[in-house]
C-alpha cells in the first residue's frame, strides 16, 4: 500500500513549504501521471529512504504522442544506499529514440519490495 505520510526530505529540494513524502510497504506499487519529456531530457532523479534490505524497482515506459509505448527502461535502487534520505542514481527515461523536436510522455511505476519513502521527483534535473 502507498500512502502520502507527513514527512519530507530534509533538502527541501522542491521547496522549503514541503512536509510530505510517499510511503511505499512491501509490495506497493504506484505508477506517476504523464511527464512530458524531449528528446534532450535524458534521465530523472528523486530522493529515497529506505531500511536497509529493501530495494525499489523503477519502471519507465517511454510513450510517443498517440500513446503508443515507444521505449522503456528500468532500474533497482538499493536500500543499502537509502538508509538516510539521498538522491538515486540518474534512471534512463528512454528519449534518445525521441527526435529533435518530437515531444513525448514518460510514466514511472515504483514497486517497494521493503518500506520505502520516495519524494521530489525531477525530469532532467541538472536543468534546474
Amino acid at each position: 500500500r502507498a500512502t502520502i505520510v507527513d514527512g519530507n526530505e530534509p533538502f527541501y529540494l522542491n521547496s522549503a513549504a514541503d512536509r510530505r513524502s510517499l510511503r511505499m510497504r512491501p509490495g506497493a506499487s504506484v505508477t506517476s501521471p504523464p511527464l512530458c519529456v524531449t528528446a534532450d531530457m535524458p534521465h530523472l532523479r528523486f530522493l529515497a529512504r529506505s531500511g536497509a534490505r529493501g530495494r525499489l524497482g523503477v519502471t519507465v515506459r517511454l510513450h510517443a504522442a498517440d500513446g503508443q509505448v515507444v521505449g522503456s527502461s528500468s532500474r533497482v535502487v538499493d536500500g543499502a544506499d537509502h538508509q538516510s534520505w539521498a538522491p538515486t542514481q540518474n534512471i534512463d527515461l528512454a528519449t534518445e529514440r525521441l527526435d529533435v523536436d518530437e515531444a513525448a510522455y514518460v510514466d514511472i511505476r515504483f514497486k517497494s519490495h521493503g518500506d520505502w519513502q520516495i519524494d521530489d521527483i525531477f525530469v532532467d534535473p541538472y536543468a534546474r
